[in-house]
């Protein structure tokens, strides 16, 4: 089977699923074009549509039912699928064929638009959450976390493990003292850390860009993250090698004189320094720590090499768990998780 590393770069048939409302505002951007029932959906897949087509029965009735059951809150809406069938050209290679799916508010949220494409061989490719105010790029943070890395994929309505089955799993984990369990946690966990840092430049780069900056309090507490991320480190040891172990560690303690002049900068509300500052950040801590080479994961940097061994040691990319394996908007822990479940669901239909 392709790595999703491979997959990724090549062209695939792509089932896309749309939650839907009347779009009231606009998807932004120039990219993409077609439209179903006056609503660009082709911006909001960033896809030149064509041959869209509606099509009929797809989902019955008693599968819906059947995925409603897993969960402890069942998404709403899933009985109201549209599904439609497209076309676009989406590299130099081609076109491919689509499967839209479209529903009208996400988790009861009146305003927005949700959309996800997955491929022919089952990766979750995009994801796009729209029509909700979001000033500092909270629910982008979030939205992103489903298409980057590509290695989510849709899931088999006979192994999809249900809420109370996600909750066991979790809670055996957590009590697991094993040095694979060490392990595994530091796996799962290092993959909201990289997601909250991820917000820190994404949050940083949406206020400054209106002239204003986030709170000083809030870089601080920001800062803990990446002392965590030193010690996750020596748990990975085994897995990433000393040397990569070190260099990560490494870039991890240099990065607490980085967080001075965001502190700083913040407090004198100097936004184009805070600005500047954020992404020189950027470069001595993310792109360090991307980018080590000197890796027991095999070729490619250390990023994209741990990233294509996820599932080859033991981390699942099923459960759908806010805190476990789905960063959530701060303040917005529930909604978080509502969106997180439906994802799921619609995955589960395309699973077979």
């Amino acid at each position: 089977m392709l790595s999703v590393w491979h997959a990724y770069r090549k062209v695939h048939t792509l089932f896309a699923l749309v939650f839907l409302m009347p779009l009231a505002s606009g998807c932004g951007g120039s990219v993409g074009s077609g439209t179903i029932d006056d609503i660009e959906i082709g911006k909001l897949l960033r896809l030149d549509l064509e041959n869209i087509l509606e099509m009929e029965g797809v989902f019955e009735r008693d599968r819906v039912d059947q995925v409603q059951a897993l969960f402890s809150e069942p998404p709403p809406g899933l009985e109201r699928l549209r599904i439609y069938s497209a076309t676009a050209e989406v590299d130099e290679e081609g076109r491919m064929d689509l499967r839209i799916a479209m529903l009208s508010q996400p988790a009861g949220m009146d305003e927005a638009f949700l959309a996800i494409a997955v491929g022919s061989d089952g990766v979750l490719y995009r994801s796009r959450l729209w029509g909700i105010p979001d000033p500092e790029s909270a629910w982008e943070n979030y939205w992103r976390q489903y298409q980057f890395p590509p290695i989510r994929t849709v899931i088999n309505l006979s192994s999809a493990p249900s809420d109370s089955l996600a909750e066991h799993i979790w809670m055996r984990l957590q009590s697991d003292s094993s040095a694979e369990g060490q392990t595994l946690r530091a796996l799962y966990r290092i993959q909201m850390l990289m997601r909250s840092n991820s917000y820190l430049i994404r949050r940083t780069m949406a206020v400054t860009g209106n002239g204003e900056v986030p709170e000083p309090e809030w870089y601080l507490e920001s800062k803990d993250n990446f002392a965590e991320l030193g010690r996750i480190a020596d748990a990975l040891r085994p897995v990433i090698g000393e040397s990569a172990a070190k260099q990560f560690t490494d870039a991890t303690d240099e990065s607490k004189a980085l967080f001075e002049p965001l502190v700083s900068h913040a407090r004198n509300h100097d936004a184009g320094k805070l600005r500047r500052a954020v992404m020189d950040f950027r470069r001595h801590t993310c792109v360090a720590c991307h980018g080590i080479e000197d890796h027991l994961l095999g070729e490619g940097n250390l990023n994209r090499a741990l990233i294509s061994r996820l599932s080859a040691l033991g981390v699942r990319k099923d459960i759908y768990r806010v805190g476990y394996d789905i960063w959530p908007v701060p303040g917005e822990e529930q909604k978080s998780q509502e969106i997180a479940s439906t994802i799921k669901a619609m995955l589960i239909l395309l699973g077979g």
